[in-house]
């Protein structure tokens, strides 16, 4: 399995350990291919919120916003986001850099309209929420308290 692949598993294995939350992850085998076409990688709900979370796992120090998140994901998390109760947005590894952050579509939204043509993992910082976790060989133990509090 790639690193990718094994981020999401792993994020997906811890977020359901906490209590009285529900984690559904959408498979998109065909990437946009024969009209199939989903905004996130997970759904997550944990009273009061519910979370549109799409993963993304970078090896440099930028997220590329034309290459690295598809149009379909720009529409759908910004469409799910103005649902008063959801939460959507990216969250990035930054592999080289050992930062993990989620950052709110509307943050993104906001950068892409103001010029920038990437999000880089000091923006992530800056502009998103910092995902804690103590790092094993190569992937954390994450405390997801803070995101789970709607951000």
């Amino acid at each position: 399995m790639s690193l990718a692949k094994n981020f999401e598993d792993n994020v997906k294995e811890q977020l359901s350990k906490y209590k009285h939350t529900w984690v559904f992850r959408i498979y998109d085998q065909t990437a946009g291919f024969k009209g199939i076409n989903s905004p996130a990688d997970f759904v997550v709900y944990n009273h009061p919120h519910m979370f549109l979370l799409e993963l993304k796992t970078i090896h440099s120090n930028t997220l590329n916003f034309t290459s690295g998140i598809r149009e379909n994901q720009w529409e759908g998390l910004e469409i799910a986001s103005k649902v008063n109760g959801i939460v959507a947005g990216v969250m990035v590894w930054f592999v080289e850099k050992d930062i993990t952050a989620f950052i709110t579509i509307q943050e993104l939204v906001k950068l892409r309209d103001s010029g920038k043509k990437s999000l880089s993992s000091q923006d992530a910082i800056k502009f998103g929420l910092v995902i804690k976790g103590k790092k094993k060989r190569i992937y954390y133990d994450y405390d997801f308290t803070e995101l789970l509090r709607g951000v």
